[in-house]
């Protein structure tokens, strides 16, 4: 027992003591020294003169190299020695570089092309960077970038790529005579351009208002019955379908002149079914046929009509008070007898009137 106790006493004194010893240790061991960020971003910073946020950038960057290792540690390699020891005159260098490089992505936003479009004319030897960063990025100076616009504007003059070398290293006359080709061709499609404008604005007017013509005119080509409102009413009603898309097209490109004509050919075809009707032409008859067929291509002077098409508008001719007194002041039971006459040539051609449909 007693032996026990003394020797299980001197083991909790012995761990005891040890556990003190490591106590004072602890306590009496000096503060680490600050690691590789907070050296850089100390007393570096301050002995160029900069901030440390800059210094980190650099590094970051490349435009500054990594610091060297120290022969004890890293964090001594920055700072301790003053051969590793960035001088001042480093710093500004890269400083100014950040400031007045121009690198190929700030290169690319100032042209407007992609970075990858530089790389590739560089790839093809039209125009490289002719210099580099600490960190081996490439820079332009002021002479490589007047070289890329020129690159730029020979490529949007439609010169191939291939050929914009010899123009860019060639002589002047050789240069001069290239550029007052292209100018020519590029006037040219100026020109085309200009005239494609002005039918997109007749486009989009007749898209919306039918017809591009004035009252006066509007009387002179559709007669003095003409109502404005119709032309209206019908863009109300058919302006989603490919058959307003299609008539608007072709009157964006017919003057007053060409609308009389179209005008002339309804009225005329009109007044001749109006006269067989009268001299008791059947509809079902081959004359009426006749005439039939050729109702249904004036109408395609406004757009395409095929045969299930013209049976819908035979209805709306029958149906439709407007269209109805139309035809019936030209005959008396025209718009019926044509309704009746469209049907039979459609039947012949194996369309069911009753099933027909707006294509």
């Amino acid at each position: 027992m007693v032996s026990s106790f003394f020797i299980g006493g001197s083991f909790s004194w012995v761990v005891s003591s040890m556990r003190n010893r490591s106590r004072i240790h602890q306590v009496r061991t000096p503060r680490a020294p600050a690691g590789p960020r907070e050296r850089i971003t100390g007393s570096t910073a301050a002995f160029v003169g900069t901030t440390p946020r800059a210094i980190l950038r650099y590094h970051q960057i490349g435009l500054l190299p990594e610091p060297e290792r120290g022969s004890d540690d890293i964090r001594d390699a920055f700072t301790h020695t003053p051969h590793q020891r960035v001088s001042r005159a480093r710093f500004c260098e890269a400083e100014w570089m950040e400031a007045n490089a121009r690198t190929v992505g700030s290169v690319s936003k100032e042209l407007g092309v992609s970075v990858r479009t530089l790389h590739h004319w560089e790839e093809v030897g039209l125009a490289h960077p002719s210099g580099r960063t600490p960190g081996g990025y490439r820079t332009y100076d002021d002479r490589d970038v007047a070289r890329l616009r020129r690159v730029l504007m020979f490529r949007d003059l439609g010169v191939p790529l291939s050929e914009i070398p010899a123009l860019l290293d060639g002589t002047g006359a050789d240069r001069r005579l290239e550029l007052e080709a292209r100018r020519s061709k590029l006037v040219t499609k100026i020109t085309h351009l200009k005239q494609l404008a002005r039918e997109v604005d007749a486009l989009v007017e007749a898209d919306q208002n039918g017809p591009l013509l004035d009252d006066t005119e509007s009387a002179v080509a559709f007669g003095p019955d003409w109502n404005p409102d119709w032309a209206r009413q019908a863009q109300e009603r058919w302006g989603d379908t490919a058959q307003w898309a299609e008539y608007a097209e072709r009157s964006a490109r017919r003057t007053p002149q060409d609308w009389q004509e179209v005008t002339n050919a309804v009225r005329g075809v009109a007044s001749e079914m109006g006269a067989a009707k009268r001299g008791g032409v059947a509809p079902h008859s081959p004359e009426a046929a006749k005439l039939v067929e050729r109702h249904r291509q004036v109408f395609g002077e406004f757009f395409h009509c095929t045969l299930s098409m013209h049976v819908v508008l035979g209805r709306m001719i029958a149906n439709e008070p407007d269209r109805r007194a139309f035809y019936d002041g030209v005959e008396a039971g025209l718009a019926a007898w044509m309704r009746d006459a469209i049907d039979e040539v459609a039947r012949r051609s194996g369309i069911d009137p009753d099933a027909a449909r707006w294509e």
